[in-house]
């Protein structure tokens, strides 16, 4: 599976990993993206890409279709990387040191940005308060929301955002919720910038919400086994 590198741009590279064509970005470039995003009157979403997610969209049109209309998605993990032909070992680098969401909140941090967090329950929400409280001080935290209280009610949730009028989204929620959200509610929500990290994202080690290392060896094996299933089909077409 190959990778298509922008002309005179290194890292970025189209990815088509089953069915879903994304141009992946190197941190300092999506960085750069986001930066533009900040000036906008409109909400911007972005995605970062699991193992996991491509494999729950393979198995649901609405969620693919939601991804495909995300404004920039990127590999959070270097699992997705290493089905290409020729990996680029910088972007492999970035995603093994999660270069991305630390400066991300380093740059939110010295441009006094403000920042709004998302999670499914209220212990989530909890840990990745305290986590950004801790490591993270200086970080305007305008406001917060588990949506467990809000009774499923899509309104609560983006009356809670508009409420405080952030820069910034940060939602650790669970697919599709979270992709399918942020598109129905786009031109609703009153924010520059929605950054979409999922549940089990491995690292989310910076915000302090974590999965178990055997439930993401299992994630990843699926992934490698549904990519080599999809590979192999495409084959048997183009021989037919």
């Amino acid at each position: 599976m190959k990778a298509d590198k922008l002309p005179g741009d290194k890292m970025s590279q189209v990815m088509n990993i089953l069915g879903l064509q994304i141009m992946d970005y190197s941190a300092q470039e999506a960085l750069e993206l986001v930066k533009e995003y900040l000036e906008n009157d409109c909400l911007n979403s972005l995605e970062l890409l699991t193992p996991e997610l491509f494999v729950a969209a393979d198995e649901d049109p609405e969620l693919k279709e939601a991804i495909r209309s995300m404004d920039l998605c990127m590999a959070r993990e270097k699992e997705i990387l290493s089905i290409l032909e020729m990996p680029d070992p910088q972007r492999v680098q970035e995603i093994e040191d999660n270069v991305f969401l630390r400066e991300l909140i380093k740059m939110l941090q010295s441009e006094h940005k403000s920042l709004f967090l998302l999670t499914n329950t209220e212990m989530e929400l909890e840990k990745f308060y305290e986590y950004m409280t801790e490591h993270h001080p200086m970080v305007n935290i305008a406001g917060s929301c588990a949506t467990n209280t809000t009774t499923g009610d899509e309104d609560v949730i983006v009356n809670e955002i508009n409420s405080v009028v952030p820069d910034v989204v940060m939602a650790a929620l669970d697919s599709p919720f979270q992709e399918e959200f942020v598109i129905r509610n786009k031109q609703k929500i009153n924010a520059k910038v929605w950054v979409g990290m999922g549940k089990s994202q491995s690292g989310i080690s910076d915000t302090g919400i974590k999965t178990s290392w055997l439930s993401k060896l299992i994630e990843k094996s699926i992934f490698k086994r549904r990519v080599t299933k999809y590979r192999d089909q495409e084959k048997e077409n183009q021989e037919k």
